[in-house]
């Protein structure tokens, strides 16, 4: 008996301990993530209403739609921010938005406002739901699977206040020349200042420089306030038409004589450039590249000559057909080559006085060729067009030229009516129809520009893509490519 007892508890231990065993391998505790990220997010299908104009050429409202779920915005986990860096269209509805979220549970709640002053209230986002942001940024938060709210999240979208493209005009600054009014002007922006050689009334030749108070957001300049005019005497016999920039200086004819003038000193004394050739008569361009600084020019004999800098000698390149006038303002400018840094596209242009009804005088070369192209000679609809007091810029990767009446064989337009694109560095010009234009009601440059002074006003740019057109009294007029403006978010 007492063995058969001792038998049946060691039984029931045993199996004591089998139950316990089984009742701990059922048991699992469940820990749920507080993961509650915002892992992607978009806009849907929104509409846009602008001004355009209908097949008479009246302007019209449009109202179209977009797909704007390609658009990308940028999700910073560390601030909890969301937004587009590079803002929508102008005009976008952003009052009607659908979202597309995606989250680290799917459960988004956000804080539905009516109202600019109103704090909402916390409301669980589905496909449905169109959020305003035009009340401001708008708080979107993840629920865990915990059933609690993660951090907020704060959401912007940024939409252009201005058209990215479009050329906007200030008014004019008030500013007199300390000479009078000035004719044959040529401008240049040498040494942050803007520098302008000109004949005062009496044929005297003067210089007049000022420079600008540059106002910032962030790295961007907004406004740029020209200060006074101050005045500079020039030797005797000088062509204001030769001024060009070399380097951090300007180089000028005097009677044959070459002198240079340094804006920061305000000093005019003759160039230290070698054996300087005899008989120069036009100082076309000085453009600059990794390899140097070249001074192109022509004589009276119609010889083309160079100067490089990085030799420090003058080359005779031979006779050349460049047909430009005793008289005429030859305007360059330099476009890079996106290829090789070790040299430059230089384009000039100039009226052809001789044959008014004919194309404009372009020309171009490589600063490693040895002699200039005439691009384009006979009038056609793709030629640039033959322009009074002609302005050739490089700005926002293309050639724009301008000034006075222009006219070939398809067009005429009045002085300051059409600005001329051409992106294939000079070879066909266009009229441009939208976007960098003149303004429709452009009085104030047809008011300050006199027709009946040669080389009444002049035109360059400055170091932060403002364009300054200088009128023949000092008066200045501002213009800039809005998107040139726009501060970076990157």
């Amino acid at each position: 008996m007492k063995i058969k007892f001792l038998s049946f508890i060691a039984g029931l231990w045993i199996l004591a301990g089998a139950l316990t065993s089984c009742l701990e391998s059922d048991v699992e505790e469940i820990v749920y993530s507080p993961e509650s990220s915002i892992t992607s997010f978009s806009v849907g299908t929104l509409y846009r209403t602008f001004l355009a104009k209908d097949s008479l050429g009246n302007d019209t409202l449009v109202v179209d739609s977009l797909d704007l779920s390609a658009y990308p915005f940028a999700i910073n986990q560390l601030t909890r921010e969301i937004e587009n860096k590079d803002s929508l269209p102008v005009g976008t509805h952003i009052d009607k938005v659908l979202v597309n979220v995606t989250s680290d549970t799917g459960m988004v709640i956000y804080r539905k406002r009516t109202s600019k002053e109103d704090v909402g209230v916390d409301t669980l986002l589905t496909t449905t739901d169109s959020l305003d942001f035009t009340l401001g940024p708008i708080e979107l938060k993840v629920m865990t699977y915990a059933g609690t709210l993660g951090a907020p999240y704060r959401v912007k979208v940024n939409v252009h206040q201005q058209e990215p493209d479009s050329l906007q005009w200030s008014q004019p600054f008030e500013r007199s020349f300390v000479s009078g009014p000035l004719s044959h002007q040529k401008a240049l922006y040498v040494g942050d200042k803007l520098v302008v050689f000109g004949y005062a009334e009496d044929r005297t030749p003067v210089a007049e420089y000022l420079s600008f108070s540059y106002q910032y957001a962030g790295t961007v300049a907004v406004q740029a306030q020209p200060t006074r005019w101050q005045r500079v005497t020039l030797p005797a016999g000088t062509d204001p038409y030769t001024a060009v920039q070399l380097q951090e200086a300007v180089c000028f004819l005097a009677e044959g004589t070459l002198y240079v003038f340094r804006p920061e000193t305000a000093a005019v004394e003759p160039a230290d450039l070698g054996s300087v050739p005899e008989g120069l008569s036009h100082l076309l361009a000085g453009p600059a590249c990794k390899a140097g600084s070249y001074l192109y020019a022509r004589s009276t004999d119609g010889h083309s000559w160079v100067y490089a800098t990085a030799t420090g000698q003058w080359t005779d390149e031979g006779a050349t057909d460049f047909p430009a006038g005793t008289d005429a303002r030859v305007v360059s400018t330099v476009v890079p080559v996106s290829y090789n840094a070790n040299f430059v596209n230089v384009i000039t242009l100039s009226q052809n006085a001789e044959a008014a009804d004919s194309a404009a005088v372009v020309a171009t070369r490589l600063t490693n060729d040895a002699a200039w192209r005439i691009l384009k000679s006979p009038a056609d609809s793709l030629s640039c067009p033959n322009i009074v007091d002609p302005t050739l810029l490089y700005y926002d990767q293309v050639l724009y030229a301008f000034g006075g009446k222009a006219v070939n064989n398809t067009y005429a337009y009045e002085p300051f009516t059409k600005l001329f694109v051409s992106a294939n560095n000079g070879l066909t010009w266009e009229p441009v129809e939208t976007g960098a234009t003149f303004p429709e009601d452009n009085e104030t440059f047809t008011h300050y520009y006199n027709r009946e002074v040669a080389g009444g006003y002049s035109c360059t740019t400055d170091k932060e893509q403002f364009i300054w057109i200088v009128w023949t009294d000092g008066t200045l007029t501002r213009g800039r490519v809005n998107r040139l403006g726009f501060q970076p978010k990157w």
